[in-house]
């Protein structure tokens, strides 16, 4: 039954009464805000790193919604040093995966 109810509202789903990924996302956007454009370093799990990725990389929800990442995975996103706060065009940033 979950996963119907995950399925029909991926966003918007709580499950076992916690946070839904619409929340978390919101949350993961003021962190990233916050940084103000800073260089940072984050270790988390794979639903904040979806949503990192996503936002700036301006991915479509489904192709976040749907990115997968190895267990101890390290991700680099880089962006020129004048355009860290430009986020609409995929080809300002750059995404560097290690295993």
């Amino acid at each position: 039954a979950q996963a119907s109810s995950w399925a029909a509202d991926p966003l918007g789903f709580c499950a076992h009464g916690g946070e839904s990924v619409a929340q978390m996302r919101l949350r993961v956007l003021a962190a990233l805000a916050d940084l103000d454009g800073r260089d940072c370093v984050w270790v988390t799990h794979a639903g904040v790193m979806k949503i990192v990725v996503g936002e700036l990389l301006a991915l479509p929800q489904d192709e976040w919604l749907s990115l997968q990442f190895a267990h101890a995975e390290v991700l680099r996103l880089d962006a020129p040093p004048d355009q860290v706060r430009e986020k609409s065009a995929r080809s300002r940033w750059s995404l560097t995966r290690q295993q």
